[in-house]
């Protein structure tokens, strides 16, 4: 009798060749604290996908839960895309718990670019769940964050000269 692979098996597998598995976003949720505390307003809200991976074979079928982060990384295309079908994150997240707080900080996936605009530095930094980046001024951003992106940025100008 063959067994199926364990949620572990399936995870391992998968990082070690993404490519060859194919995740369908079925729906989603908040990251609920097991406290039962929801929404704290100084977080950003972090969801998390019910995902069907299929590998090459049909029957080859598993479900998971996978955050938001890690799906954006891996799979861009497909979280944007189960975002639009949805109508939006903002609008399917509003359904939810109701008008968008304003002042709840966004996740960043990354920083992709640096200017000085009089003479204030801004970063151009991509969301979770959002397809365009928006310039946003150097103070509104973790500082680690910004620092992170500042040893890349001269890393690459390294081995550029090299």
């Amino acid at each position: 009798m063959v067994r199926a692979p364990s949620s572990e098996q399936y995870r391992a597998q998968r990082l070690a060749d993404p490519s060859s598995f194919q995740p369908s976003i079925m729906y989603w949720d908040l990251n609920n604290d097991p406290s039962g505390k929801v929404l704290d307003l100084d977080e950003p809200l972090r969801v998390k996908f019910r995902v069907l991976w299929s590998r090459n074979r049909i029957h080859d079928l598993h479900f998971g839960w996978v955050s938001e982060e890690t799906m954006h990384y891996q799979y861009r295309d497909k979280v944007l895309e189960y975002w639009d079908m949805k109508g939006g994150r903002d609008a399917q997240i509003r359904q939810v718990i109701g008008e968008l707080d304003k002042d709840r900080p966004y996740l960043v996936h990354k920083i992709v670019q640096d200017r000085v605009v009089s003479g204030r530095r801004q970063y151009l930094v991509e969301w979770v769940g959002y397809e365009h980046p928006t310039w946003q001024d150097g103070n509104a951003l973790p500082g680690s964050l910004v620092q992170d992106f500042r040893k890349q940025k001269n890393r690459r100008r390294r081995r550029a000269r090299k």
